[in-house]
């Protein structure tokens, strides 16, 4: 018996003409694929299920099959409230359009990569948010589904929109040194101005308490 397998027996008594019990035939079945398949699945539920991202899944109909805890944290939604459910409950009205190009997408085995869009929470509120969308195929190799990995990405696009407002802010205040400069006025106090201006948009230090804190 090879070391590291796993059998399962299935015994079968065996009787003589008289009828009485004489002893017994067990057949050994290797079921160590089987174990390790089950393993894997187990340990990858736990991954999706403790996994700060939404983490969904839906047949080809779009019908909401799997749900993990970051889902129920970014829409507001349990499980047993969606599941069952067309993923369109996600999606605002005017992108309503979207749902059917993903699918035909993931029909032809296509993986969908970061793609950002607007959805819809339970309370109504929009959400920014990035997708990213696979097949998902049976054991013999037929996609019969998709899984979509969903990201809040409403800080990043805030981020980014401070960083543009503040280099628009430094763009025009330089313009302004240059006519200044050009006009003879003081540009060392034009430069101090941007300076400050700078310091504003930077995100402060956290400051490190004290011996005494």
């Amino acid at each position: 018996m090879e070391a590291g397998c796993i059998f399962v027996p299935y015994p079968t008594p065996v009787f003589n003409a008289a009828g009485a019990l004489t002893g017994a035939v067990s057949i050994l079945i290797d079921v160590t694929e089987r174990y390790r398949a089950e393993l894997a699945a187990q340990r990858l539920a736990a991954i999706v299920e403790s996994s700060d991202d939404a983490i969904l899944a839906k047949d080809l109909d779009g019908v909401i099959t799997a749900w993990n805890a970051g889902a129920q944290t970014l829409f507001g939604y349990a499980a047993e409230e969606v599941i069952g459910k067309p993923i369109t409950i996600l999606i605002p009205l005017d992108r309503h359009e979207e749902e059917p190009r993903i699918l035909a997408r993931i029909r032809s085995g296509e993986r969908i990569d970061h793609f950002e869009t607007v959805r819809r929470r339970k309370d109504g509120s929009l959400v920014e948010v990035s997708l990213s969308v696979s097949p998902v195929k049976d054991a013999g190799g037929r996609i019969v589904g998709a899984s979509k990995i969903v990201r809040n990405i409403t800080e990043q696009r805030r981020a980014q929109e401070q960083q543009v407002m503040l280099l628009r802010e430094m763009s025009h205040r330089i313009k302004r040194l240059v006519r200044a400069h050009r006009g003879g006025g003081d540009p060392q106090r034009q430069v101090q101005r941007i300076g400050r201006a700078t310091d504003r948009g930077r995100p402060k230090p956290l400051r490190r308490p004290g011996p005494g804190a």
